[in-house]
């Protein structure tokens, strides 16, 4: 170049060679050095040809420059500053597919999403330390009413919500066979937990696994409130009841079984021998007494070993809570029986209200006899202390014995 004045200070730019003649091509220039330029040739649509000294050398646009800017703006990859072959711009209307985009705690809505793990990636729900307790996840039946049905909690908890009016009896949770029809464990919507295990499981169809040796609840039945236990399995077995346990079909029992109800049995054994001399006031056994309940009935038995002067005999009687009423009768010797008689000891068998004494008959001291008692007792208003009661039936000093494992029992009834 004779000059370079007049040309930008910097590369690229436009030149014009031979400007305006028929043989006009433009070049870009790549680098200045001084008077030296380096150029590509024969651009923009033109061709290179040959140029004779003193050709006019022009800095021009050309219409290349006017067209780059409409193709930029038309483009939709790979500008506006996104790099990487194939990268797209995302339109906000647009039908479009991403890929290898991260979303840094995105705001807004997405309609018809799938989640995908890849390799070692889980998805994961994470909380605001800022709003500890705010719900974590919350299902909505649709847009239009946006009730909830399912939510969990900050705390993890999960609650699936019955809508208002729906059946009782639709799923809330479900576990099938591979067939996905066949129940195995299923919670439905009116509260109802049902376990099908199928015929070769060797597990439990409920299994409930405790290391406690406490008295705590480890399965319970109450009312709606939670405050009244109807049925209670302890952690330790022992199994309680609020109510009567009526059982169709078979039940083996392979512990104990206490029942407060119709049904309850109250025993009580006599565990030391008892002496009695010189007395006709018949007075508490210290070991033959059960408490009954109020406004209930039960069935008595007894069993009596004792020994006793036949002068002397035993008194038996009953002490009972207020207003109870009732019958007995015990079977045993008859009064003035020293030996058996050729048939045998006579027998009393006198029915008795539950407040009536009767003597039974001594065979002599240390000679042990039994009396057998059975009767019925119904409480009133008050329950408490069912007592046997006992004495000589005439004063003696020789003693009257009740002997060890005589016992009582109660059987409510009503």
């Amino acid at each position: 170049m004779a000059s370079t004045g007049g040309f930008p200070g910097s590369t690229p730019f436009t030149l014009a060679l031979d400007y305006g003649a028929a043989n006009e091509e433009l070049v870009d220039v790549t680098m200045v050095a001084g008077l030296s330029l380096t150029v590509t040739r024969a651009v923009d649509g033109t061709s290179g040809t040959g140029h004779n000294a003193g050709a006019i050398v022009r800095h021009v646009s050309s219409g290349r420059d006017f067209s780059d800017s409409r193709t930029h703006e038309n483009s939709t990859q790979n500008v506006h500053g996104v790099s990487g072959v194939g990268n797209n711009v995302v339109g906000t209307t647009s039908t479009q597919t991403l890929s290898n985009k991260t979303l840094d705690r995105a705001t807004g809505t997405l309609n018809r999403v799938d989640i995908f793990n890849t390799g070692v990636w889980t998805t994961t729900v994470i909380g605001d330390s800022t709003n500890p307790t705010q719900q974590r996840f919350t299902i909505l039946d649709n847009e239009i009413n946006l009730t909830q049905m399912a939510t969990f909690d900050d705390i993890g908890g999960l609650k699936s919500i019955k809508k208002a009016g729906e059946a009782d009896g639709l799923y809330r949770f479900r576990v099938t066979d591979s067939d996905t029809t066949t129940d195995r464990f299923e919670v439905l919507s009116g509260g109802t937990l049902s376990v099908y295990p199928n015929a070769s499981s060797t597990r439990s169809a409920i299994a409930v696994r405790t290391t406690e040796s406490n008295t705590e609840g480890a399965f319970l039945v109450s009312d709606p409130d939670g405050t009244n236990q109807r049925f209670a399995v302890q952690k330790n077995g022992a199994v309680i009841t609020a109510s009567d346990l009526t059982v169709t079909g078979n039940a083996t029992v392979g512990g104990s079984m206490t029942t407060n109800g119709i049904g309850q049995t109250l025993f009580a054994r006599k565990t030391a021998d008892t002496s009695r001399a010189s007395t006709t006031t018949a007075t508490d056994d210290p070991h033959l007494t059960v408490s009954i309940s109020a406004n209930s009935t039960y069935i008595l038995e007894a069993y009596l070993e004792f020994s006793a002067d036949s002068s002397a005999d035993i008194l038996v009687d009953w002490g009972v809570p207020a207003s109870s009423a009732g019958s007995w009768t015990g079977f045993g010797n008859g009064l003035g029986e020293v030996a058996p008689a050729t048939n045998g000891y006579a027998i009393r068998t006198d029915s008795n209200t539950i407040s009536q004494q009767r003597n039974f008959g001594g065979i002599g001291a240390g000679n042990h006899t039994t009396v057998f008692i059975r009767g019925i007792i119904r409480t009133a208003g008050t329950g408490g202390a069912y007592t046997m009661q006992w004495a000589q039936g005439a004063s003696l000093a020789t003693a009257t014995v009740l002997y060890t494992d005589s016992w009582m029992r109660v059987t409510r009834v009503a």
